[in-house]
């Protein structure tokens, strides 16, 4: 009765699925030459000497770098003697900040099975999620104040509780990437629109990537058994929403129509600005969007995801909160709350004026996953 699929995920471009850890230059991690590498206390501490332990915390307080110290006790040391892992690194940045990525213990990159689930449920969002959202769904009034929240909205559409919600019945392993090279450090660049056009920022930042091609195995079950139980129990209702979750192929194909949508509005939205003065980065940008677009139109057995870092609100949200039933004067008031822009420096901006991509214009978090058994 339960429906268990193998599934391969294939990167398309750079994923950052972040530990939640930023990283310092010189303290928690080291640049040489071409590569980066991540700071392994026990082989420094095998170096400079247990005894020495000392030097390196004042070296920390201080925001020094321990590489002088270490150039001395091991001339012509290797990234390798001093890091726990060492990517390559695609460019290089005067910052001194780095996002971590998510490992296993054994330190292997990981894409765990909730943030696949995530944007899965972004996807059930948009197909299933009320076109002609009110006020009501997303307003929220306690003690006199006013937030405006999902809560309401997304217990329409999925359960009014954990024990209601449909997607419980979706379960996904984590993906585990074991081939070499599958990991890099990029560096992250916003892209936001100036007077005159599309600029990049005066902010850079590293983050560790998953590299494009990289491939992991994973797999997805459907526990129709329960999902028929609770159906018939009147604990879920049996809907269009429940009949979604009939098939795994039938899911990914809800996925793939609605990354296929996203990509076509994020590359018509560009259309208006097209001959500004923007950066060349742009160019770049919106000619990879095109080929993800080609790659999920032309994708059998299989869907395309966004997820991770620099995903943007565009693919997290579909702008779900951009109805006709909200009034005007509502609408500006739901994003001078969301933004905590009081001074209403973004009043003629819909949505967020920017992008995250790499140094080289290159969207991030997209993948591809296929059925294969």
């Amino acid at each position: 009765m339960n429906e268990i699929k193998s599934i391969k995920i294939t990167i398309l471009t750079p994923v950052h699925i972040g530990s939640g850890v930023k990283l310092k230059k010189g303290i928690d991690f080291f640049i040489k030459k071409d590569k980066f590498g991540v700071v392994d206390d026990k082989k420094i501490l095998s170096i400079i000497g247990e005894d020495q332990i000392g030097i390196w915390v004042s070296a920390i307080d201080k925001g020094e770098s321990i590489l002088p110290y270490i150039e001395k006790r091991k001339p012509g040391y290797k990234l390798t003697d001093i890091s726990k892992r060492v990517y390559p690194l695609t460019s290089t940045s005067g910052t001194k900040d780095a996002r971590e990525m998510m490992h296993t213990p054994l330190g292997n990159p990981i894409i765990p099975g909730s943030s696949l689930k995530g944007a899965i449920r972004t996807a059930l969002w948009d197909k299933y999620g009320d076109a002609n959202i009110k006020l009501d769904d997303i307003i929220n009034i306690w003690h006199g104040n006013i937030s405006y929240k999902d809560k309401n909205l997304s217990k329409k559409i999925f359960g009014k509780n954990p024990n209601k919600d449909i997607l419980r019945f979706l379960q996904i392993t984590d993906a585990i990437f074991h081939n070499d090279n599958c990991g890099k450090v990029e560096v992250v660049n916003v892209l936001t629109l100036k007077n005159d056009g599309w600029k990049i920022k005066h902010f850079e930042e590293y983050a560790e990537c998953i590299s494009p091609e990289s491939n992991a195995d994973f797999r997805i079950k459907i526990a129709k058994d329960t999902l028929i139980k609770n159906i018939n129990k009147n604990f879920i209702k049996n809907d269009n929403k429940t009949n979604s979750l009939q098939s795994i192929s039938g899911l990914f194909s809800i996925c793939n129509d609605y990354y296929k949508k996203m990509l076509d509005k994020e590359i018509e939205f560009f259309k208006q600005d097209i001959d500004l003065k923007n950066d060349e980065k742009l160019d770049k940008y919106l000619s990879i969007l095109k080929e993800l677009r080609n790659t999920a139109e032309n994708l059998k057995n299989g869907c395309i995801l966004r997820l991770g870092h620099g995903t943007g609100y565009r693919f997290m949200t579909g702008n779900k909160i951009d109805s006709e039933n909200i009034k005007d004067d509502d609408f500006k008031q739901i994003l001078k709350n969301i933004r905590k822009d009081w001074r209403g420096r973004y009043d003629d901006w819909l949505f967020i004026k920017s992008r995250k991509m790499t140094k080289n214009g290159m969207p991030l978090g997209f993948v591809k996953l296929t059925i294969y058994n």
